[in-house]
């Protein structure tokens, strides 16, 4: 699994995981997940306002879900149209990601690889990367971003369209995703954005 974290919303996560996904679709299957960790069912929304509803859409620990739709409205859709064979999308309560994760692998068994939008999931998953996005200029990472940071065997900055490092340094054996080592021989490559 590649966990793709980052620093707030439009932060270019999305962006990696298509690109990653469009790589390596055309040579082997991949899965792509997209994670909304809720705190409270019941209480504000987490991104202010009014909010879309996901929060109140289920009644379960966690719902998982397959998008279907091609029309690129959604980022689960620009998943599929990058190239995934599937996408899941998967809600769950944060004091319950443990069981979210068990019901997502449960259900994309050991074959295919994954590429995981999520920050809140590395509480309870070590992946084969997990990287961070932060788009340029932007000073404070949201909390779930911050509690995790530290972890992230990569750092990426989006910058317009691009991203620094380059992303090519993820890479997939077939089997699993790693990073390459860095040209230098200094082993793992970070951004401090």
């Amino acid at each position: 699994m590649v966990l793709i974290g980052a620093a707030g919303r439009n932060a270019g996560k999305t962006e990696l995981a298509r690109r990653l996904i469009a790589r390596e679709a055309a040579v082997r299957s991949v899965i792509g997940v997209k994670v909304t960790t809720v705190q409270d069912r019941h209480g504000p929304c987490p991104r202010g306002g009014a909010g879309c509803g996901v929060c109140s859409s289920f009644d379960t620990p966690y719902l998982l879900t397959e998008e279907r739709a091609r029309d690129g409205a959604k980022d689960t859709s620009r998943l599929l149209l990058a190239g995934a064979s599937r996408v899941l999308w998967l809600r769950v309560l944060r004091e319950r990601l443990a069981d979210g994760l068990g019901a997502l692998l449960a259900e994309t068994g050991r074959a295919p690889l994954l590429v995981v939008e999520s920050n809140s999931l590395r509480h309870v998953v070590i992946p084969g990367v997990f990287a961070v996005v932060r788009p340029q200029g932007r000073a404070t990472p949201k909390p779930s971003c911050l509690e995790v940071a530290h972890l992230a065997d990569l750092e990426l900055t989006f910058v317009g369209s691009t991203f620094v490092p380059d992303p090519a340094c993820i890479v997939c054996d077939g089997a699993r995703w790693s990073l390459a080592p860095a040209p230098d021989g200094a082993g793992q490559r970070r951004a401090s954005p």
